[in-house]
């Protein structure tokens, strides 16, 4: 449950990054680092809450 909740708030997460006013590659940066913030952050913890 946790990751799927996790999951579901990295997309959101993007939602603002997609709204804000900024070039093409500000907005994929951002987003970029979202999701591998999430990518090393989600499974770390899901680790953590398993044992």
């Amino acid at each position: 449950m946790f990751v799927r909740t996790t999951i579901v708030l990295t997309a959101l997460s993007l939602v603002p990054d997609v709204l804000v006013d900024a070039s093409a590659a500000t907005k994929m940066l951002l987003m970029l680092t979202h999701v591998v913030a999430a990518a090393i952050v989600i499974p770390v913890i899901a680790r953590r809450l398993s044992v």
